[in-house]
């Protein structure tokens, strides 16, 4: 309890720090794969390709109780990732390009592009690593 005290007037109203009395048990349950798939070289253009596939998979699983409510909330999510990646690479150039699909039981579906090139303007010959643009 609490008192609010003005002069010698003294007011008692029910007043707690701890208005949550919670009980949460959270639980994430993961499976992830990736394989890799190498195709062949585009002669000069690429020594090597790469084709990259991906899946990820989260449930989440929480008991939420409130025992100063008497309260019980069972929650649960779903997240599924799906992602599809290609890259170039040759001895001055890489490119990079992929998509992932992302599905949240609570925020729904996105896709999201990505691309990426990076070259290589100066080969190290001492001290100091390789230069590279991205």
């Amino acid at each position: 309890m609490f008192g609010s005290f003005l002069g010698t007037n003294i007011g008692f109203f029910p007043f707690s720090d701890f208005l949550f009395d919670s009980d949460n048990t959270l639980n994430r349950h993961r499976v992830s794969y990736q394989g890799d798939l190498r195709l062949g070289g585009l002669g000069r253009l690429a020594s090597m390709q790469v084709l990259t596939g991906a899946v990820d998979y989260d449930g989440e699983r929480a008991t939420l109780r409130d025992r100063r409510a008497g309260t019980t909330v069972l929650a649960s999510r779903n997240n599924v990732g799906v992602t599809l990646q290609y890259q170039a690479v040759s001895s001055r150039v890489s490119l990079v390009a992929g998509v992932r699909a992302e599905d949240n039981a609570s925020f729904g579906t996105v896709g999201v592009p990505r691309v990426s090139v990076s070259g290589l303007l100066r080969r190290s010959a001492g001290l100091l690593g390789d230069t590279k643009l991205k």
